[in-house]
């Protein structure tokens, strides 16, 4: 029994804020820790859907991951 989760966001609607006397910016977090077993983010970024798992390694190796995503992309 592994923990998962899928996270979905519009990184556009995210840019495109507009606020009177503030500047908003999308950064990009490298998290070095895992929330869940395993995570896919997706997120729609100009009418393009881009995804990134998250894992963690004393329970997935880099092998495993990326069989996962090739079954996405397939």
């Amino acid at each position: 029994l592994i923990h998962t989760s899928i996270s979905f966001g519009n990184i556009s609607e995210i840019m495109n804020i507009k606020l009177d006397n503030l500047e908003v910016n999308f950064l990009e977090v490298d998290n070095k820790t895992a929330k869940h077993d395993l995570i896919l983010h997706l997120s729609n970024l100009n009418n393009e859907i881009k995804a990134g798992f998250q894992y963690k390694t004393d329970i997935f190796d880099e092998e495993t991951i990326s069989r996962f995503s090739e079954s996405y992309i397939n």
